[in-house]
């Protein structure tokens, strides 16, 4: 793998693939793989989710409200980057406007393949209601109509509505 270190961005290529990190946008920009570009946005945290009927009974939407406004804005603080023997890391802390000091850290680790594991760290605050959603939200190019979903896991994690 080439790192290409540049004034606004942060380039990783390797045999079949050349991704893009935003050092100032806060995110991933471009992801090619064989010359295919896989992404349309840049990756940004979300916390937020629609609400269900149960929700609207509980009044979440105005009580858990803070969380829809940090979904919107946050404020990226500091961008690192660390070169490894079998990949790259590529760490951003953003802060979230819900608590004074709540901070999130999105941490991209690109192999040598091209492969990218994403990790989200979040150590909560004192006070705060539950968030209704932690993840990311992105677009992807129109093609990509059908994904397989693997996020099950042990505990309140389930999918709505699948379509074929």
């Amino acid at each position: 793998m080439k790192v290409v270190n540049g004034d606004c961005n942060l380039g990783v290529k390797g045999a079949d693939f050349h991704i893009i990190f935003s050092k100032d946008k806060g995110g991933l920009v471009s992801y090619k793989f064989r010359g295919k570009e896989l992404i349309r946005s840049i990756p940004k945290m979300n916390f937020w989710r629609a609400l269900t009927d149960n929700d609207n009974g509980y009044n979440l939407g105005f009580e858990a409200s803070i969380w829809k406004g940090a979904s919107l804005y946050q404020r990226l603080v500091k961008f690192e980057v660390k070169e490894l023997e079998i990949s790259v890391q590529i760490e951003y802390t953003h802060l979230l406007p819900v608590a004074e000091g709540a901070k999130v850290i999105s941490n991209y680790e690109v192999f040598q393949d091209g492969r990218i594991n994403v990790k989200l760290t979040y150590k909560g605050q004192n006070n705060l209601l539950l968030m209704p959603d932690f993840g990311f939200t992105f677009k992807v190019p129109e093609e990509y109509n059908r994904f397989k979903y693997y996020g099950y896991g042990p505990s309140a994690n389930y999918v709505d509505r699948m379509e074929g």
